[in-house]
């Protein structure tokens, strides 16, 4: 390949600063090698899910790594063991950004994929789905990043999966560096190129295409005392209310809510309401009873996850709206829609 390009700049006006190769699985690797022929002066080198097995743990020279181009960037999706996990990719980082969706592993869709994609995606593809799903997911998302321009992939940058999820890391950072966009538009990241620190991006995703959507973070604030203190078993559902209305349901899964704790949960929209007016909230009582019961709602706050801002501060900043419940003492109904329309103070 670095002879290829050689040949290429020989015969035509091709600048290598202008080259971007992009790799999969073992391809990662053989572009590095390629790069660092090139005395990393490539412009990108994109690792789709570089290859784990024999790789892990091996110097920086003998795998993908930021030095093999100006920028290097890499995702993974199976970055699980191949003993006893089956996993084909590599968790180590590879680059100078490196995203890990949904944790860089089990992807979500792949399991029901496995058993389908024979007769949706022909014998060849469907093979390869059927034995590496997750490995393959990592090509499925570069793609629909080029295909779904309108909704940037925002991943933000972790210890882990789990704090991200928990909502520990949610903020791009005074200069946008804590925070960058997946895929084909990672290359406007490029404020990375100079970082010697290994750094990973964390994010989800949807189980089939589109992958990316709009994201947002809600928080919901239950109120430290109530005229009949008690917790309740439930699932929660928010309509926001913006340019289009949607609602979503914020926890799959019966869970406890306690009075005087902040519940955090990320939340995926197919629309992108704009300036985000109201919130329609509503629960649902799992677990029976004869006894009827009302849940307090302190507040419910939404934080755009994937905005056009989301570098740029002081303007996500403005978009992050807390919702106040103006009758905090009257408490919420089983299956009743409750309106926070009015800005806490």
């Amino acid at each position: 390949m670095a002879l290829l390009i050689n040949d290429l700049q020989e015969v035509s006006d091709l600048k290598v600063s202008d080259v971007q190769i992009l790799g999969h699985s073992l391809g990662s690797h053989v572009a590095g090698y390629a790069g660092e022929k090139l005395k990393g002066q490539v412009g990108r080198i994109t690792g789709l899910d570089p290859a784990g097995p024999y790789f892990e743990g091996l110097p920086a020279a003998a795998k993908l790594d930021k030095t093999d181009a100006v920028f290097v960037d890499a995702i993974h999706s199976d970055a699980k063991h191949l003993i006893p996990d089956l996993g084909f990719g590599l968790y180590e980082t590879s680059g100078h950004l490196d995203f890990y969706p949904n944790g860089g592993y089990d992807q979500p869709g792949c399991d029901e994929q496995r058993w389908t994609s024979i007769i949706t995606e022909g014998l060849i593809e469907g093979v390869r789905r059927l034995v590496a799903c997750n490995h393959q997911r990592a090509v499925d998302f570069y793609m629909d990043s080029i295909n779904t321009q309108h909704i940037p992939g925002v991943a933000y940058q972790c210890s882990d999966f789990e704090s991200f999820e928990s909502g520990k890391c949610i903020e791009c950072g005074d200069n946008g560096d804590k925070c960058a966009v997946i895929g084909e538009k990672a290359q406007l990241s490029q404020k990375y190129e100079k970082t010697t620190q290994d750094t990973r991006f964390f994010m989800t995703t949807t189980d089939k295409k589109p992958f990316f959507k709009y994201e947002f973070e809600i928080q919901v604030k239950l109120p430290v005392e109530t005229p009949h203190s008690s917790d309740n078993h439930g699932t929660l559902m928010v309509t926001l209310h913006g340019d289009n209305d949607e609602q979503i349901t914020l926890n799959d899964k019966d869970q406890i809510f306690h009075l005087g704790q902040t519940y955090t949960f990320i939340a995926k929209f197919d629309y992108n309401f704009g300036e985000v007016k109201k919130v329609t909230f509503k629960w649902h009582r799992t677990l029976g009873g004869i006894i009827k019961q009302k849940m307090w709602i302190e507040s419910i706050r939404v934080i755009p996850l994937s905005s056009d801002n989301i570098q740029d501060k002081q303007k996500h900043l403005q978009e992050i709206k807390a919702f106040c419940n103006t009758s905090p003492d009257t408490g919420i109904e089983n299956e009743k829609d409750v309106d926070f329309s009015t800005l806490c103070k």
